[in-house]
């Protein structure tokens, strides 16, 4: 019976570029050799359930999980696939299946444009690079844009909903700091066709005129 290893061991190169190479996304070898290398040391220390397992075990468990990735995410462009460096370093061979098999929106280079445009939302590559955490938004704009193609082609549609979403975040940069709690989270916004709402309802009133409308009023009672 192999021994089974409770420090760390290393892997013959052959070994860890056979599971790179079944990996849909080939880019950055060399750290991506060196983090398949550590996640097959963490495998054999117990990192899946806590039981030691043998050189042979993580390997095999290793690249049954890299031919998962494969299968679910080989039909993504390589832009949106994560580097296998950041898969197997962050630990996603971990993942519930689940997770890591939800359907991209077809339309995801344009949802993701838009979402960059949102007030608060990072900037476009940020939200490229790990899709999943931003999901929910992107699939609200997704079916917007499918709302809108209904009557007017796609390039139109996703010119107009990026413009009414550029409107909204100039003018949500106008509002005073504690107005801000009130913007809504992106889901919800282009889930309840806001950015259909007149310009005007997105404009609030800077804190001094709160201020001398309060004023006055107080004037008026006394």
């Amino acid at each position: 019976m192999t021994d089974l290893f409770t420090e760390p061991a290393d892997y013959p190169e052959s070994t860890l570029v056979s599971i790179y190479n079944a990996y849909p996304r080939r880019t950055g070898r060399p750290q991506a050799l060196r983090r398949i290398r550590e996640a097959l040391n963490r495998i054999c220390m117990g990192e899946i359930d806590g039981a030691p397992r043998t050189q042979a075990e993580a390997i095999e468990f290793l690249r049954m999980k890299t031919e998962e990735a494969r299968v679910q995410m080989g039909a993504r462009e390589q832009k949106f696939i994560p580097l296998m460096a950041t898969w197997a370093h962050g630990r996603r061979y971990l993942r519930p299946e689940l997770a890591a098999a939800v359907e991209l929106p077809s339309r995801m280079e344009a949802c993701i444009e838009i979402l960059a445009a949102y007030p608060t939302m990072p900037v476009a590559n940020i939200i490229g690079s790990n899709p999943q955490i931003f999901m929910q938004a992107l699939a609200a704009i997704d079916r917007a844009l499918a709302r809108m193609e209904s009557i007017a082609p796609p390039a139109n549609a996703a010119r107009r909903l990026k413009s009414r979403t550029e409107i909204y975040a100039m003018a949500v940069r106008e509002w005073p700091v504690e107005e801000l709690q009130y913007v809504p989270n992106p889901k919800r916004w282009y889930e309840e066709v806001r950015y259909e709402q007149p310009e005007s309802s997105w404009k609030r009133k800077p804190v001094n005129g709160f201020s001398q409308e309060r004023q006055q009023l107080s004037r008026l009672l006394n």
